[in-house]
Parts: C-alpha cells; sequence; structure tokens
C-alpha cells in the first residue's frame, strides 16, 4: 500500500480531492429493481489513494461508526432533488465481497445495518427520507367513506394527512373525489398500495384523485400543483403508468365544474387496457406488462391430436379488458388492435415452443364475435381473417405452417410415387418403396425436398398424436404390416422409433423398449406381427398386450397363460378362448 489516504465528503455531488463521484439517476439494491424518486453518488479515490475516513463538514456532530480500511467506494443514496442532494439518507460501502449498508436517524450519527433484504432497504430509506427531509409517502388506496379523515404517513407514521371525500356527483356520475392535504411537510412519492404509481417533479402539499365506483373501484385519475399550475393523469385500470391528460392541464380540480367530462374518462379507462405478450409459458398467475392485475395462461392441444397449441390469455376470475398493443418477446406485432372489449386472446403455435416467432401461427380474440388474425406473408402487419373458423382451423394451420415455415404434412397412408401437401398443393413429397422380408411388410420413405420439412403427420386425412416431430426433418420411413392392406403400424423418424398403440389406433408410442437396431433389423417383423395381433410365433403376453381394444380382461390374461400351459388344447380352441375372453 502507498499510504496516501483520502476523506470521502458524502455532501459531495462532484469531483474533490483526488476522488471520483459518478451519479447514478437509477440505483437499485442488487435486486435490478430500480428504486422509484431516488439517486446516488458513488465516490472512488483514484491515483493509489485509499479510504481513510468518511466526513460531512456541513452537518454538526457528524460521527460516522464503521470501519473503511477494506472499503473500495462509497455509494451515497440521496432524494432526487437538487433542493435535497445535499442531505444523505444511506450509505453503501463496497469492498468486493458483500456491501455493508449504513443509515442514520438524525443525520449526524450513522451506524452499521444489520442482514436487510431489499424490501427492508427501501423501507428504510424512506423513512429516513421522511425524518430529514420532511418528504413523505401518499399511499391513495387510503381512503375513508366519511366527509373527512386523518391518517399517518405509512413509512414514518407520525407525518399526519388529511383525507377529504367529495361524493356530490357519485350517483349519477359514478365516481368519487378525495383530496389529500399533508399537515407536516410534503408528499414525495405516491403509492398505491405497494406500487409506486406517481413521482411528482418536486414536492407537492396536496393532491386530488378521483376513483371509479362499484365492485371493481379504483383510482383512475389524479391532479396535483407543479410550480402553481396543476397537472392531470390519467390511466386505465391496472396501470403502473400514468399518462398527462393535456385537455385539462392548468385547472383547478377543486374549481372544476364539468363532471360529464370527468365521467367520459372514468368511463372509457375503467376496463384494463393490457399489453399482451404471447411468448408468455403456462402460468396459473402473472402481471401483464406495466400492470397489476393477474392473467393467466391456458395451454391446450387445439384441434386436439394436431400438434399445434393453443396459449390463451385471461384474467384470473372472470374480467374483460382491451388490447393496448400485443407483442411477442420484444417484438410488437403490427395491426393486432382489436377495438372493442374482449375476453382473451390466444395464439396458436406449430408445437409447444413459443419463442420462435415464426411457429406462431394465428392469433384468435376471444369477444362476442370471435376472430383470427394471421401474418401478412408481404409485410409485418397482422390482418384479420374473417374465413378462419374451429371447423376448419386444423387446415388454416396447416397452410400457415406451409407458409412461415415450409413445414407440410406427411400422409403416411400412401405408398407409392410421389403426392402433394395437402394444405399448399406445391410442395411434392416423394416415396421410395420396397417390399420387405420375402414381400411379407412395406417399407415406404417419404422426402420433403426443396428445403422444406415435415410439419405433421396424418393418415388418409386423420391426425395421428402422440408423434414429436423434431425440427427440421426431411424424411421419415414407414411400414406396412399386413402388406396387402397397406396398413402403417410404425414409424422410423431420425433417430426415434414410434409404434401404433394397437393396430387400429391413431395413437402412438415410443418403441424405443422394442430391443429394434435402426429401421432395418430383423427384429421389425415380428414387431408388426406383435402391433396387429398376429398369433405366430409370438406368446400369451404379445397377444395380451395387443388385443383389438389394447386391454385384456382377468379372464384374457388367464386363457392367454392356458394357451401356454395346455399343450392338449387345439390352435383354434386356444385362439377362440382368448378372443372370447377379450371381449
Amino acid at each position: 500500500m502507498s499510504g496516501k489516504t483520502v476523506e470521502i465528503d458524502i455532501s459531495k455531488n462532484s469531483h474533490y480531492n483526488n476522488v471520483k463521484v459518478t451519479p447514478n439517476p437509477s440505483p437499485d439494491f442488487g435486486d435490478g429493481k430500480p428504486l422509484v424518486g431516488y439517486k446516488s453518488f458513488t465516490h472512488r479515490p483514484y491515483g493509489g489513494y485509499t479510504i481513510k475516513n468518511i466526513i460531512c463538514p456541513n452537518t454538526y456532530g457528524f460521527r460516522f461508526n464503521g470501519n473503511t480500511s477494506a472499503t473500495s467506494t462509497v455509494e451515497v443514496f440521496v432524494w432526487n432533488d437538487r433542493s435535497k442532494e445535499s442531505n444523505p439518507l444511506l450509505l453503501r460501502l463496497n469492498n468486493g465481497v458483500s456491501p455493508a449498508y449504513y443509515s442514520t436517524v438524525t443525520g449526524s450519527n450513522w451506524k452499521g445495518v444489520e442482514s436487510i433484504d431489499p424490501s427492508g432497504l427501501i423501507k428504510l430509506l424512506e423513512r429516513t427520507n421522511c425524518r430529514i427531509n420532511g418528504i413523505h409517502l401518499l399511499d391513495i388506496n387510503q381512503t375513508t367513506n366519511s366527509a373527512s379523515d386523518i391518517y399517518n404517513c405509512p413509512s414514518c407514521y407520525s407525518g399526519s394527512s388529511t383525507i377529504t371525500r367529495y361524493e356530490k356527483h357519485m350517483s349519477q356520475y359514478e365516481y368519487v373525489r378525495y383530496y389529500y392535504a399533508s399537515s407536516s411537510g410534503n408528499f414525495g412519492n405516491v403509492r398505491n398500495s405497494d406500487q409506486t404509481i406517481a413521482l411528482p417533479p418536486g414536492i407537492v402539499p396536496h393532491l386530488y384523485v378521483y376513483w371509479s365506483i362499484g365492485t371493481n373501484a379504483t383510482p383512475l385519475i389524479l391532479s396535483y400543483p407543479v410550480e402553481g399550475k396543476y397537472q392531470w393523469y390519467i390511466r386505465s385500470c391496472g396501470d403502473t403508468k400514468w399518462n398527462i391528460e393535456g385537455t385539462l392541464t392548468g385547472q383547478n380540480p377543486g374549481l372544476y365544474n364539468n363532471p360529464g367530462k370527468i365521467q367520459d374518462f372514468i368511463q372509457k379507462n375503467v376496463t384494463p387496457n393490457i399489453i399482451i405478450n404471447l411468448q408468455q409459458e403456462r402460468t396459473n398467475s402473472y402481471h401483464p406488462k406495466d400492470n397489476t392485475l393477474e392473467f393467466n395462461v391456458e395451454v391446450t392441444e387445439n384441434p386436439e391430436h394436431s400438434g399445434y397449441y393453443e396459449y390463451k390469455h385471461s384474467m384470473v376470475g372472470e374480467g374483460t379488458f382491451k388490447v393496448r398493443s400485443v407483442e411477442h418477446g420484444r417484438k410488437t406485432l403490427d395491426g393486432i388492435k382489436p377495438e372493442k372489449i374482449i375476453s382473451s386472446i390466444s395464439g396458436f403455435y406449430w408445437g409447444d415452443n413459443t419463442k420462435d416467432d415464426n411457429r406462431l401461427l394465428l392469433v384468435h380474440i376471444g369477444a362476442r364475435t370471435e376472430y383470427y388474425y394471421k401474418k401478412n406473408p408481404y409485410s409485418s402487419n397482422w390482418d384479420i381473417d374473417s374465413s378462419i373458423y374451429q371447423e376448419n382451423l386444423l387446415v388454416r394451420l396447416d397452410q400457415e405452417n406451409c407458409v412461415r415455415n415450409k413445414a407440410h404434412v406427411a400422409d403416411i397412408s400412401k405408398v407409392s410415387e410421389y403426392y402433394r401437401c395437402y394444405a399448399c398443393s406445391g410442395q411434392s413429397i416423394n416415396m421410395v418403396s420396397s417390399d420387405e422380408d420375402t414381400d411379407k411388410y412395406k417399407r415406404v420413405t417419404h422426402k420433403v425436398d426443396n428445403g422444406g420439412s415435415i410439419g405433421r403427420i396424418f393418415d388418409n386425412d386423420i391426425s395421428q398424436s402422440g408423434i414429436k416431430i423434431p425440427d427440421k426433418i426431411v424424411s421419415l420411413i414407414v411400414f406396412h404390416y399386413p402388406k396387402v392392406d397397406n396398413k402403417a403400424l410404425l414409424i422410423h423418424l431420425s433417430n426415434s422409433l414410434f409404434k401404433r398403440k394397437h393396430k387400429d389406433s391413431d395413437e402412438w408410442v415410443s418403441a424405443e423398449g422394442d430391443k429394434l437396431d435402426g429401421d432395418d433389423s430383423s427384429n421389425i417383423l415380428p414387431l408388426l406381427k406383435k402391433i396387429n395381433g398376429d398369433s405366430e410365433g409370438l406368446s400369451g403376453g404379445d397377444i395380451a398386450g395387443y388385443s383389438t381394444a389394447g386391454v385384456m380382461t382377468p379372464l384374457a390374461t388367464a386363457e392367454a397363460v392356458n394357451y401356454t400351459l395346455d399343450t392338449g388344447w387345439s390352435i383354434i380352441r386356444r385362439a377362440i378362448a382368448i378372443f372370447n375372453a377379450a371381449i
């Protein structure tokens, strides 16, 4: 160490004696959430100097009770107002490991703060702001049913305010007005319960708030004086951000006598106006961007067994809302802006991955009259398509998937030459067919050329479920048995094998446990026979696993055991007994 030391003057907000001071207009307590209404100044020695002590010359009797030997920087938190920048409220000493916090009650005597989480630090900072600067919190959720009432600052519990209720227009215009006046200082942050909703540009002595009334009563309009002129702010239900209403600027709420105009603003904004992000995954509860209301996302495969998934956003409980904008991640989906009140909005995806923009194929608006949006292929816009409805939804999703992702529909009922994807009619799907194992089963390869891939599988127009198709798969191999029926029973897809759950099922399950070695294993024919329910060469247990219904009764299981144990039974008798027991 050089031995050169310097004293940190926490009343300074610019460079001084070998100390660089850096302002931060948006500090936080390590949780990434900016402190509304506060800023900080970080003091850092340079030129080989280390911190000897912390001082504040303009504070009488200042005393810092702490050790600075390992401290590299001192961060000073102050109220975000020029007239208050020289009044430190909280100190953060950084040593490269874990920060240490110091607070004060009087401004002169500073002591260390025991282990405390970010929310506790915020409360400590606000309480100190009340005591040092006389700037109190205003919680507009504190109301009264009386003509007038008193309540204390929710931060320091000593600064009192008067609440006056005006309900002259309540019965006719469905709103009530509250007037808040501080009797011991001024207001800084304005809150609605725990949510900071406004930060006046400077301190204010009083404030007016207009509430809607009814079951969903909520504050929607507020006004306060700024340099002698009243500013008005409006929000929609649940919004955390308030917007200036310029048509009312300068009007004194106490003298303003146009209740009809106030009512118009109330009615326009009492319905939530939400920013929906369709990338939100399945959840029972989330808060849309800049809003405190609770929404959920319900996920269903729609249509059933199609491989397409609907992510439906709606309010928790019952409720309707308007849509301010629709986003997908950080992108705004241009053109999607329903003009009317809706009950839900859904994104339809190819697969269950909501992160890929191109997998979002359609957007559904749930309202009294339902409708869909699809992406314009020639621009970034999304356009309403009134020709889409539930009955043709699968076809339209397939068509969009062809256009957006070049992902086509393979038909496993086809066995020779080539065919065209039914959804787009433009993409050829070529086939190579061969008879295997002395003409006992057929092996058919389906391949998509020209940069396309396979997006979905059906069997003669019937959707097949249970087959998860990886991205960019251009071919698949289908095994048909018996050859005379051309019944597809087994599919080899990339590195995966799938078999029908039973021969008449449209549900497929993994065949990875059937000890097959690739797609040309000598075990393929026995497996095909097993799926088909053939008795030749199969044990009673094999047959029991593939009955006509896919499930065996206890009696059928017993008969299957008799099949193997009683050699005196004829084969015909054994088969009839098992069949009758199964049904």
